[in-house]
Parts: structure tokens; C-alpha cells; sequence
């Protein structure tokens, strides 16, 4: 099933303040060879949601289970399943008009993966703003359960930490308090775990 994880602007500053987005996927048409009838997108609300538009699709076939975040610098970020499971690198889609259109689309090759949904988070502290990312660190099964961290908005993933080394597949990542990561992910395809790290495990 797909996860579609509401995100907020902030309420403070910016052109985009409060605005309620949330990445999806749509598909139209008959089936296609390759699932290219997936389409990545998104849909947001500027009026708390009493009405809602559509974003321009991530202009890539195939593409589906998106989620992302807001950056620090306002720019919004999808991290992107590709169903067709050729590129065995994750999509991304990013915005500076807030999730309308789309500045940049590409795979980035530091977060391989098989096909699988991964998770996308911005964690923040007073000595720290990371870019979070979980999923299957393989190209071939879903095994290898990891977490990475980007200091600088997702462009380069220097740090990274296996979470499990078995099968383990969807996950969602969470912030806990000041110093606390909260993960959930599948394991073995039997059950649904919970675990609690901290942002100093992480980074050493």
C-alpha cells in the first residue's frame, strides 16, 4: 500500500507559509509494459484544506510512492519508488515554488534500492539539521535495513548506519524528542518493529 505523509510549510516565514502538501501517485490509462501508466505527484491546500490543487507530475513513467519534506531553505523535496525497478536507484523531484512544478527530477545513485517504498525526514535540533533517509540498502531483495544522513539538503549521503541486515522492507522514520530517532519497518515479513536511536549514534 502506499504512504501518503502529509507535510506543512511553515507557519512563520516564507511565500509557501502553512501550506499543506501531499506527495502521491496516480495512474491513468490502460496498464502500460514497465507500470509506465505511474505517475508521481503531489496535491496541497493553502487554505487549511478546504480546497486543494494539483501539482504537475514528476515527469518520469513509472514513478510512484513519493514522500518527502521541506528543506531549510524552502524547497521541497519528493523521494521517489520506481516501479518498473530498472534504474535500482531512488527518484528524486525537487521544488522552489512550493511542490507546483518541478526544478530538478533524478536518481540519485548514493540510495540504491530494489523496489520498495523508503522514508524521507528532516530531523532538527539546536546542533543539528539532517536530511534522514531509510530503506533496503540493496539493488536486488529487500534486505539491509539502513539509515542515512545528509548535511546538506540531499545532495551527498556521507553517513549511513545498517539498522538490520536481514529482510526488512517499508519503514517510516520519526523525530522522538531533541535527541531521538524513532523507526518503524517491516522484518522478515512476519512483523512491524519499533526502534528508538539517538542523532549521537548516528553521526558516530
Amino acid at each position: 500500500m502506499p504512504i501518503h505523509q502529509g507535510i506543512q510549510f511553515s507557519l512563520m516565514k516564507g511565500i509557501f507559509k502553512g501550506r499543506i502538501y501531499v506527495p502521491a501517485n496516480h495512474s491513468s490509462g490502460k496498464p502500460q509494459p514497465g507500470f509506465n501508466e505511474y505517475h508521481a505527484y503531489g496535491y496541497f491546500s493553502d487554505d487549511h484544506g478546504k480546497s486543494w490543487q494539483v501539482s504537475e507530475d514528476v515527469p518520469i513513467a513509472s514513478s510512484n510512492e513519493a514522500i518527502g519534506t521541506v528543506l531549510p531553505n524552502g524547497e521541497l523535496i519528493l523521494n521517489i519508488r520506481q516501479q518498473n525497478g530498472i534504474p535500482k536507484r531512488r527518484l528524486i523531484a525537487r521544488s522552489n515554488d512550493g511542490g507546483q512544478s518541478w526544478d530538478s527530477v533524478y536518481f540519485d545513485p548514493k540510495l540504491i534500492t530494489p523496489v520498495c517504498q523508503s522514508s524521507l525526514f528532516l530531523f532538527e535540533n539546536t546542533a543539528h539539521t539532517l536530511l534522514l533517509y531509510s530503506g533496503p540498502n540493496s539493488t536486488e531483495e529487500r534486505i539491509r535495513m539502513t539509515v542515512k544522513a545528509s548535511e546538506n539538503n540531499g545532495l551527498t549521503w556521507p553517513i549511513k548506519k545498517e539498522i538490520y541486515p536481514g529482510i526488512s522492507a517499508y519503514s517510516d522514520l520519526t523525530q522522538i524528542n531533541e535527541s531521538q530517532i524513532g523507526l518503524l519497518f517491516e522484518k522478515e515479513n512476519k512483523t512491524i518493529n519499533f526502534m528508538l536511536f539517538s542523532i549521537d549514534w548516528l553521526l558516530n
